[in-house]
């Protein structure tokens, strides 16, 4: 397990401080994980956005819950490029994020996959959570920006 943690370069929550503990944080089988859907940007930048989303599924893991990272899967099989496709992939994302306990936004700015993401979010009753790109929680975003197209 440990070799796993030092793969992703991502703070590790106090609270971990052994495989014990881990295992403690986890459960048993019989007890569901809480399952949280993971929202950050995926366009734009994709190899430090991919990176990052990695980083953060570790984070959510970390925590005691079960990441789901739709950006992290239908992007090796649909072609983002194309708005037919990156339609379905949020699509399939937002079937996803019906059956997560929380949605955890990550990041200082909101792009346009995002944004869609916290307001299906917000109008299905699921709480949504926000954190920085250091995996601090913050209490509310202060301005949501729009990310610029193709900048990194």
């Amino acid at each position: 397990m440990r070799e796993i943690i030092k793969q992703i370069n991502a703070p590790l929550p106090a609270c971990i401080l052994s495989e014990k503990k881990l295992k403690a944080l986890l459960g048993t089988p019989d007890e569901p994980l809480k399952k949280v859907f993971v929202c950050s940007p995926y366009a734009g930048c994709v190899k430090q956005n991919v990176q990052n989303a990695r980083m953060f599924s570790r984070f959510v893991f970390l925590c005691g819950r079960m990441p789901i990272t739709p950006h992290l899967l239908f992007p090796r099989f649909l072609e983002d490029r194309k708005p037919v496709e990156r339609d379905a992939g949020i699509r399939m994302g937002l079937i996803l994020l019906d059956v997560c306990d929380e949605l955890w936004a990550f990041g200082p700015a909101v792009s346009s996959g995002m944004k869609r993401e916290i307001a299906y979010a917000m109008a299905h009753g699921i709480p949504v959570r926000y954190f920085s790109n250091e995996c601090r929680e913050v209490k509310k975003r202060a301005r949501k920006r729009k990310i610029p197209a193709g900048t990194c």
